[in-house]
């Protein structure tokens, strides 16, 4: 059943048990516009995994309802609906931790305090470079580059992620990409040393499997991510945490790659 099909099911569903229960409040619970919804409902906007993940969480749907929109959505890997595939120049920018916390800093009540506080982007460039611990400069040039891919603007009052998906696309080779990895890696062993164990969880498991069930792997990885963000974003937006997947080969019997993702 096609995704927009399950959504108008799970609704129409809910609404025999509760009269209502009505699109309006549905959207409401989702922070998003009626109308929105309704676009949704008639494949006039795609349903994204952000949207899906907001509708779940807002009719706080079973798992099994949660699984089959999940796999009406699965679709060849890099054709799903995650957006267009950012071209190398905008990766750069956008390739390590801190854009990416930075979008994510911006949908905390942390921010929203800020905003509120904070009339002009200076003022609030300030009061994120504190909070963030990074030069205020280098939040400038992040929202900047945040804004260039589409992920975030300037509204008036203060800026606001636009929930717009975007990927450097699976499986493609980048430099920028692999810089970034980098970082990330340079930033997990800062945490291990500065970390209470109380405030982090690194863990690791050695496996034995057959090469060739690779992109198996990499995609329970993916779901899992999705799921556990999914399921973590529920609660009040206070902090921004980071969570890191390593998953590689130690010994293998085939020829290594010389191609880095």
């Amino acid at each position: 059943m096609a995704p927009h099909l399950i959504l108008k099911r799970i609704i129409k569903e809910k609404q025999s048990h509760n009269p209502r229960v009505s699109l309006r409040r549905i959207a409401a619970r989702m922070g998003i516009s009626s109308g929105r919804l309704s676009e949704i409902l008639s494949q006039k906007r795609p349903l994204t995994t952000y949207y899906a993940d907001k509708f779940c969480a807002a009719l706080n749907l079973p798992e099994s309802d949660v699984n089959e929109l999940k796999t009406s959505m699965a679709k060849p890997l890099d054709k799903q609906a995650f957006g267009p595939i950012l071209e190398e120049h905008i990766v750069e920018k956008l390739a390590d931790w801190k854009p990416y916390a930075l979008l994510s800093f911006l949908q905390t009540i942390i921010y929203s305090s800020i905003r509120h506080q904070n009339s002009t982007s200076e003022a609030q460039v300030l009061e994120i470079s504190k909070r963030m611990n990074l030069p205020s400069a280098e939040i400038t040039v992040l929202l900047g580059a945040l804004e260039q891919a589409g992920l975030a603007k300037w509204d008036g009052d203060g800026w606001r992620p636009t929930h717009q998906e975007a990927t450097t696309g699976y499986d493609i080779p980048s430099h920028a990409r692999m810089q970034g990895l980098i970082a990330d890696l340079h930033l997990a062993q800062e945490k291990i040393k500065n970390l209470n164990v109380h405030e982090r969880d690194f863990s690791s498991m050695t496996l034995t499997m057959d090469p060739k069930d690779i992109h198996k792997a990499k995609k329970l990885i993916r779901d899992f991510r999705r799921n556990f963000v999914r399921i973590m974003e529920k609660g009040s937006k206070k902090s921004v945490h980071q969570i890191s997947i390593q998953f590689f080969p130690i010994v293998s019997s085939d020829t290594p790659s010389k191609e880095s993702l």
